[in-house]
């Protein structure tokens, strides 16, 4: 089993989102990594969903620049 919470903390007041470890996929469990803490729930949250809109939305957000003045 693993686990998300809904803010990064760990503190027994936070929402908590257990998965098995085998849903996600090796390139999802570096991205899950890498990202920020606060978007790790959302994240395991649309992959378990098959949300792909919203799993790239929130990979695009945290893994690409902006361009721009």
């Amino acid at each position: 089993m693993a686990w998300v919470t809904n803010d990064g903390e760990y503190n027994g007041t936070s929402l908590v989102l257990e998965f098995d470890f085998n849903q996600l996929n090796e390139q999802q469990w570096s991205n899950l990594e890498d990202m920020s803490s606060m978007d790790r729930y959302d994240y395991v949250e649309a992959i378990l969903a098959g949300d792909d809109d919203k799993v790239r939305h929130i990979e695009l957000d945290n893994f690409t620049e902006e361009w721009g003045l």
